[in-house]
């Protein structure tokens, strides 16, 4: 599925960009190097590198810098009052959970580093065909004539453009942030899973959000434990009932 061209076009909105460009390609070489996950799905790293840049030129260089993933020296050490804040709240909410809800015990994440955020992305169902459909129409884009194979300053100022404000259908957008973008990789957010006698009976899939987190009543149960805590949510788009935030500074 590797097309030369828009690797060339790829490359020169990437060059064009006046803020982050050196960390999206850090972010698109970590998701070339989930080589396992990329041959379970039997495709290339391009098309989910290309999903990948539209979600960083939609957001901007600066937050992508913002947002970049803390290395577990800044988290021991510059950072050290967030990450201490975020676990603080989200262990409250776990004690408030169970006592609660006898029987359940309630876990959460910590922090996701770059590798494993791109891991995420590729593994991602929404993702794979997000970037199938991306990838189609973005050859359909580059047969037009102004895109010349040697890529011109304005051909590659309307590329990004075309990235940019590329919508998809309702219900495709994909539900995870593209690596680098992710609240976790900073533990600004925490993500709950609710487990009954050893097994996970409330998952962070959105495929199960109907059956595992509302129709049980653990959104509510959960939104009620953080009460108190300083955690924020859950997060409304995409709607997430797992996820939770913290203000910092907090």
């Amino acid at each position: 599925m590797y097309d030369p061209k828009v690797q060339q076009y790829m490359n020169a909105a990437i060059d064009a960009m006046s803020v982050g460009r050196e960390k999206v390609r850090e972010a698109l070489k970590a998701i070339a190097e989930q080589k396992d996950a990329l041959t379970k799905r039997s495709m290339g790293a391009q098309p989910y590198q290309l999903l990948a840049l539209r979600r960083y030129l939609r957001a901007g260089g600066a937050k992508l810098l913002a947002n970049w993933p803390w290395t577990l020296d800044e988290q021991k050490g510059v950072y050290k009052d967030v990450v201490t804040d975020l676990k603080r709240a989200a262990a409250e909410t776990k004690k408030n959970f169970e006592v609660a809800n006898r029987g359940l015990v309630l876990e959460f994440t910590g922090a996701r580093s770059l590798d494993r955020q791109a891991f995420l992305w590729v593994n991602n169902d929404s993702c794979l065909q997000a970037a199938l459909n991306l990838m189609d129409d973005a050859r359909t884009e580059l047969a037009k004539s102004q895109y010349l194979p040697n890529p011109t300053a304005q051909a590659a100022a309307t590329f990004s453009g075309f990235l940019e404000t590329y919508r998809f259908g309702r219900g495709e957008e994909p539900t995870n942030a593209a690596p680098g973008l992710s609240d976790h990789g900073q533990m600004k957010a925490v993500d709950f899973i609710v487990y009954q006698g050893g097994k996970k009976v409330a998952d962070i899939k959105q495929a199960l959000i109907k059956s595992q987190w509302t129709n049980t009543g653990y959104a509510d149960k959960l939104k009620k434990a953080t009460e108190g805590t300083g955690l924020e949510g859950p997060l409304r788009t995409p709607y997430e009932p797992w996820h939770y935030s913290i203000r910092v500074g907090h």
